[in-house]
């Protein structure tokens, strides 16, 4: 039997990143069917309430990212190596730290439910809500025991593979959701879906672990010598993700309190919308942690040219699906998903632009975290998630949704900033990549936006043609704006 191919090549990044393209395509046309339905018999209430729930336990979802990062770097490392038997080990010690901290997180998480409730809850619904927290808690923890084995593929620069697993599990996530809703089951549909997605997910991702090291005993757990050092670089690691969940968690309690569950819910669809450009973004950058663990000990000079093309990568992609958005966004919204939540274009518009800038951060914590500055890191990442989540306190009261997501902009900036100064030659490189895609993905995107005001393509097949013709005309822009060594590279590799 052939053994599979790992490691990082050009042959594995880009199937990684066609994997990462399908997956990001599918939330929006699952997103098609799934949305009117659920919000034609799911109250704005309960679904404001819901989105408020999910924001705020998937902060925990921060600790299993931190600690598949490390696991994902150890595995890369142990590949460069060429130490198979310490992909498994690494693996199974990552697994026994993220149930011993299940044990003991997770129960204080379930009690602490009904205080925060009474909270964000209106008293109708507190039942509702309590039922739907300990559903979310159940999701969660399986979450963090598929996010190890997750790792695996990831750290053997394998995303594809890992791509699949989640892209299968968000269809028949969907499809639960669909069938439950429709059964009557109410907000309970979704929590139904929530866990089809969670079950089908781990399947695959330990179906993957297995296939890619050749031995079940990858699933199970096995006690870390080092197991406090990896419990710390996994919680400081953490940070990572923390722009990503406690930003939202935060911004969607907040408007909730002071605006209700519509603006919740506005800013969880506009979540749900702007997504889908983080997602296919954030293939290439992982290509870069794994890349630098890979390679900064072997062959350092190959680095500097993987961080360019991957930076480039991930920035055309995040760009002209953020210019495509800020142009049509709300058109497709209302037309193709049904959604008219006071507020929704204000948030796919303006939270279009936060992915660009999401993304530039991510640039740099993947390449700084291959070479192991994980301490200064964590630092800057927490000193810019800390201005956002003030901006969006002092800003949800006055300025509302738009306030809140200005706050995320610029906390953002604050970390891509400080982040930049730890490394110049890095940082140099990042910088290049934004300036030459950002600014004129954005200034597309705005000048689309006030055509397609202009034109107010209300039916289906209107507001469809609109974003297909964003589409195409960012894709000319961004092919323009581009490197011609990248381009020739890109074109390479698709042959």
């Amino acid at each position: 039997m052939t053994a599979p191919e790992t490691g990082t090549s050009r042959s594995t990044v880009a199937r990684t990143m066609i994997a990462s393209l399908v997956r990001a395509a599918l939330p929006p046309l699952v997103a098609v069917v799934t949305l009117p339905i659920v919000l034609g018999r799911v109250s704005l209430d309960d679904y404001g309430l819901w989105a408020t729930i999910t924001g705020l336990i998937a902060v925990l979802a921060a600790i299993d990212s931190g600690l598949s990062t490390v696991t994902t770097r150890r595995v890369a490392e142990a590949r460069g190596a060429g130490d198979d038997a310490a992909v498994v080990r690494v693996t199974r010690e990552a697994v026994s730290v993220a149930l011993r901290l299940a044990v003991v997180v997770m129960p204080v998480v379930a009690l602490a439910g009904w205080p925060i409730l009474h909270v964000i809850a209106p008293p109708d619904l507190l039942v509702t809500g309590m039922w739907l927290w300990l559903g979310v808690v159940v999701y969660q923890t399986v979450g963090w025991y598929f996010a190890m084995e997750a790792a695996v593929a990831t750290g053997l620069q394998r995303g594809d593979l890992a791509n699949a697993a989640n892209a299968v599990g968000a269809l028949v996530g969907a499809l639960v959701t669909v069938l439950a809703v429709l059964a009557g089951l109410g907000v309970y549909g979704l929590l139904a879906g929530m866990w089809a997605l969670g079950i089908v997910t781990l399947i695959g991702h330990l179906r993957n672990a297995r296939h890619l090291t050749g031995t079940t005993a990858v699933w199970r757990p096995q006690r870390a010598a080092d197991a406090r050092a990896l419990m710390i670089g996994g919680f400081a690691l953490a940070s990572l993700q923390a722009s990503l969940l406690v930003e939202p968690a935060v911004a969607k309690a907040v408007l909730s309190a002071w605006d209700g569950p519509e603006a919740a819910a506005a800013m969880q669809l506009g979540f749900t919308v702007s997504r889908m450009a983080l997602v296919a973004a954030m293939a290439p950058t992982a290509a870069i942690l794994v890349g630098v663990s890979e390679w900064r000990d072997t062959q350092p000079e190959r680095i500097a040219g993987l961080v360019r093309n991957a930076s480039y990568a991930s920035l055309a992609l995040v760009s002209v699906l953020a210019a495509v958005m800020l142009a049509t966004g709300p058109y497709v919204a209302e037309a193709w998903l049904g959604i008219t939540v006071p507020g929704i274009g204000v948030a796919i518009r303006t939270l279009s632009v936060v992915t660009i800038a999401t993304i530039v951060v991510w640039l740099f914590t993947q390449t700084l975290l291959g070479h192991g500055n994980t301490r200064p890191v964590t630092v800057r990442l927490a000193v810019g998630t800390a201005v956002s989540l003030v901006g969006m306190v002092v800003a949800a009261p006055t300025v509302g949704l738009a306030g809140v997501v200005a706050a995320s902009f610029v906390g953002a900036c604050v970390s891509a900033v400080l982040l930049a100064r730890i490394d110049a030659e890095y940082a140099g490189i990042i910088w290049r990549a934004a300036g030459r895609i950002g600014p004129g993905m954005v200034v597309l995107g705005v000048v689309g936006a006030v055509v397609v005001d202009w034109l107010a393509p209300t039916d289906r097949w209107a507001a469809l043609v609109a974003a297909v013709v964003a589409l195409v005309v960012a894709v000319a822009v961004v092919w323009v704006l581009l490197p011609g060594a990248t381009r020739r590279l890109m074109v390479s590799t698709v042959r």
